[in-house]
């Protein structure tokens, strides 16, 4: 199945959809520049693509309403998150890594997706997990309306979502952006929405693996 086929198998909603290709994009990215290192590229997508396919059970969906256009499309996603919660349970870690799981997702990936936790950044620093870190990172750089700075997008954050947490994740993003820089031939911060959008096409397409 495509990612296109298993964004609708998920019903994934639009927002989502769109969150998840810019992350995977980016990810992409970075992998094609890096200075002569070999990881599992796949995997990495992979994980972008679907990383966030389990939201669905942590909606509100009163909150859902400022995304949403119609009545009709409400009663969809309302839908969709009483089927998600039936099938996958309430905790969305868990979903989503049983959702990894049903897709036939390999080992390497599933860990990928279990380390994508941005209260994980201190331990995944130490560790240099290279391959984590750029999920970790592609994520943080992905806002509402495409890439922003870090500053921006955690400015955003204590706003809108505040988690437990966030100003120590906060007080890492420069280490992590400065780790990601030295991997990779490219400035980051010159990355454009257009640079993004321009893989939207293949990803969408892609195969799973």
């Amino acid at each position: 199945m495509t990612t296109k086929q298993l964004y609708l198998k998920y019903q994934t909603p639009n927002n989502l959809q769109k969150h998840m290709l810019r992350v995977a994009s980016l990810s992409l990215i970075i992998l094609d520049n890096l200075n002569g290192k070999k990881l599992s590229n796949d995997d990495i997508i992979t994980c972008a693509l679907f990383h966030d396919v389990a939201k669905l059970v942590t909606f509100n969906p009163n909150k859902q309403k400022q995304f949403i256009k119609s009545e009709k499309e409400l009663e969809k996603i309302i839908k969709s998150i009483n089927k998600m919660i039936y099938e996958y349970g309430t905790n969305e870690h868990e979903a989503v890594i049983k959702i990894f799981q049903e897709m036939g997702c390999n080992k390497n990936t599933i860990r990928l997706i279990g380390n994508l936790e941005w209260i994980y950044l201190f331990k995944l620093l130490e560790k240099r997990d290279l391959e984590s870190l750029i999920l970790i990172y592609a994520d943080m750089r992905i806002g509402v309306e495409g890439i922003i700075p870090l500053q921006d997008r955690f400015e955003d954050l204590r706003k809108r979502a505040p988690f437990d947490g966030i100003e120590k994740v906060f007080n890492l993003t420069g280490e992590l952006e400065s780790f990601i820089q030295s991997m990779v031939s490219i400035d980051l911060s010159l990355i454009k929405n257009e640079d993004i959008e321009f893989n939207f096409k293949s990803l969408l397409n892609r195969n799973m693996i």
